[in-house]
């Protein structure tokens, strides 16, 4: 069976990319950090990656992180942004139905400023 995926929608954690981890750098041992970003830039790497195979056969792709997330400051992701098949848009992701407890514990909206990377415009239309 000799079957290619036309999109691959792709997420890893951003947990280690999250701006929250320069608070949480000095608190955490300096192995166990280094082992979870090392862990983190592997799956990351390996997503871009697959990305770039995507685009180079004509098909989609779809990533997401937060806007804010340090991983769009990395090597391969940088690369694929400048490709021209590949396209970024930022949306909160309210506008799609995420919702938080508020301090009375009552569903507030909740706005979380998210980018996506895509190559299918369709799907960018509809997340701009």
């Amino acid at each position: 069976m000799d079957e290619k995926s036309y999109l691959v929608i792709g997420c890893p954690p951003c947990t280690m990319y999250s701006t929250l981890m320069v608070y949480n750098r000095g608190r955490m041992n300096p192995k166990d950090f280094e082992r979870r970003m090392a862990e983190a830039n592997c799956l990351l790497n390996f997503a871009a990656e697959i990305y770039e195979l995507q685009l180079s056969a004509g098909r989609h792709f779809l990533h997401e992180h937060p806007k804010t997330a340090k991983s769009w400051k990395n090597r391969k992701v940088r690369k694929l942004m400048k490709d021209p098949k590949a396209f970024t848009v930022d949306a909160d992701l309210c506008r799609f139905g995420l919702v938080t407890r508020g301090v009375d514990g009552k569903l507030v909206v909740a706005k979380k400023a998210t980018r996506f990377m895509r190559a299918a415009p369709a799907i960018l239309d509809r997340l701009g």
